[in-house]
């Protein structure tokens, strides 16, 4: 509460609310509606993307997580609003907690390397602008995008070390004692075991999606521009909404990421050559617009959500059956 109202008011003070206000009534109802429909098509890549690491659940069940999924990341802290997906899945589709746990773990690794490698490729583009260009700066960009998106090679690798780590971690705080950490602990080995059986191909194919959602998230934030009547080259709009993707990113103790994104907007865009209140300006229109496309979606998500949650009740977490007389 206090970091997104102290980043909310650091915002405010920096720019004429007057000015905020008129990029509200002049706002492009048109665009703005065109950005709720490829705000729905987002969703509905993110969906696709995540069947193939789940191809039993249904495209309805996915399609309306998702959507449920993009509110939860705006409202709840530190990022907690991936654990609302893993709980949705659980409840209405197949498959254990632990493993939609670990299933958003590796597509947040694949989001993570696509937004660094989308960056150098902004970076590149704003720099080709300048007259003060340093043509040496190209190829590290370029090596270092190359690398973050060769992330399928070493993804498994990625997660077995990180739960060793956390083994350690428990181990060392001697947390593995607790019962319901050792059944916590099963179910993210079983987790664990199941991200090492999925085959390259797999990862490669939900690579190419992950890189096809950004590219979509990248135009979504050029139409938003559009419809708020700020201009802003394709460089501008890659660094600028990197920094607002970034911004989300940080699990601050915040309402949410309100604060964070519009804080990350504003310093992206500065950066990028925006003028510093046309960018924070810009920056609550972005938050305000894209809280409504969440709202929107999510709404129509949780009505078309499946409501045979019953059965779901004689599973365990790791999606086994469990004995109903066991008590």
């Amino acid at each position: 509460m206090i970091g997104t109202v102290g980043l909310l008011a650091f915002l405010s003070a920096q720019v004429d609310m007057v000015r905020v206000g008129r990029l509200f009534r002049e706002l492009r109802p048109s665009t703005a509606f065109a950005g709720l429909a490829l705000y729905a098509l987002l969703q509905t890549v993110r969906a696709g993307r995540y069947r193939l690491l789940a191809p039993d659940a249904s495209a309805r069940l996915l399609l309306s997580v998702h959507c449920v999924h993009a509110l939860l990341l705006r409202v709840m802290p530190f990022r907690t609003g991936e654990l609302g997906f893993a709980w949705l899945m659980r409840r209405h589709g197949p498959g254990g907690f632990g493993r939609h746990l670990v299933g958003v773990l590796l597509l947040r690794v694949l989001d993570l390397a696509t937004i660094l490698g989308v960056l150098m490729l902004g970076l590149v583009l704003w720099a080709a602008t300048r007259t003060a260009d340093d043509p040496t700066s190209w190829p590290l960009a370029v090596a270092i995008a190359c690398v973050a998106l060769a992330a399928p090679l070493y993804l498994r690798s990625l997660v077995r070390w990180g739960h060793r780590l956390a083994s350690l971690v428990l181990a060392l705080t001697r947390l593995d004692r607790l019962a319901r950490v050792r059944r916590a602990q099963r179910g993210l080995s079983d987790a664990v075991d199941w991200s090492d059986s999925l085959r390259p191909r797999t990862l490669w194919a939900v690579s190419g999606l992950t890189v096809t959602q950004w590219v979509l998230n990248f135009v979504l934030f050029g139409v938003m521009l559009h419809a708020m009547h700020v201009p802003a080259t394709v460089g501008q709009t890659i660094l600028g909404g990197a920094g607002s993707v970034l911004g989300g990113l940080v699990p601050l103790a915040s309402i949410g990421n309100f604060g964070p994104l519009e804080a990350g907007w504003s310093a992206g865009f500065t950066a990028a050559g925006l003028p510093a209140e046309t960018a924070i300006a810009s920056a609550f229109g972005f938050s305000v617009l894209s809280f409504g496309y969440a709202l929107a979606t999510a709404l129509v998500g949780w009505l078309a959500l499946p409501r045979h949650v019953a059965t779901k009740r004689l599973l365990n977490d790791d999606g086994t059956a469990r004995n109903p007389d066991a008590r």
